[in-house]
């Protein structure tokens, strides 16, 4: 029973596509290039700059697989007062976040999560405001060859307004990328 039960996990029953979910005629991803033991792989990009995924505001991050992210720089506004998330002393901004999907396959923007922190390195909170449509964010999913944009909010406090950090993670198998610049002031 273990040794079925190593070759079941192993995926010698399933043709190789062990945990993966995948279904016969269900779209595939390329597949990755072999990792050695001990090395990483950088995310793949066209732009030399982000080799290590960080980025200014405005850039895009290419992932091989040819999903596109890019981050807008934060833009100042004044949270309604029917806004979640906002406190009277800090800055509340807004970001929006485009992913393209470049890939032969539906993406599911559930697997997308964008987080920020403030030039002190604390998270920062989310602001959500009806009024200037600023919501959950990403939802649904991209056909190939399509784009979808959500703008985010951000509460940043007052020590640390000079400077934002945008992290966004697309999936579980790309690594995240950083989106960094100053905070215009309100």
């Amino acid at each position: 029973m273990g040794v079925v039960g190593v070759l079941m996990g192993a995926g010698a029953f399933d043709g190789g596509g062990r945990g993966t979910g995948e279904s016969a005629g269900a779209a595939t991803l390329p597949p990755r290039a072999p990792r050695t033991a001990g090395t990483t792989t950088p995310p793949a990009s066209t732009d030399p700059s982000s080799a290590d995924g960080l980025h200014a505001f405005g850039d895009t991050q290419r992932y091989g697989d040819g999903v596109e992210v890019g981050v807008g720089a934060p833009v100042p506004f004044t949270p309604s007062r029917g806004a979640a998330g906002h406190e009277a002393r800090n800055t509340a901004v807004t970001i929006q976040v485009t992913v393209r999907n470049g890939t032969d396959a539906r993406l599911d923007l559930a697997l997308v999560t964008v987080t920020a922190r403030d030039a002190d390195g604390r998270e920062v909170t989310r602001v959500f405001d009806d009024e200037h449509h600023v919501g959950p964010g990403l939802t649904g999913s991209v056909l190939p060859g399509r784009s979808a944009a959500a703008v985010y909010g951000f509460d940043v406090p007052p020590s640390g307004t000079a400077a934002l950090e945008v992290e966004v993670k697309v999936g579980f198998d790309r690594p995240s990328a950083f989106w960094i610049g100053r905070v215009p002031a309100p």
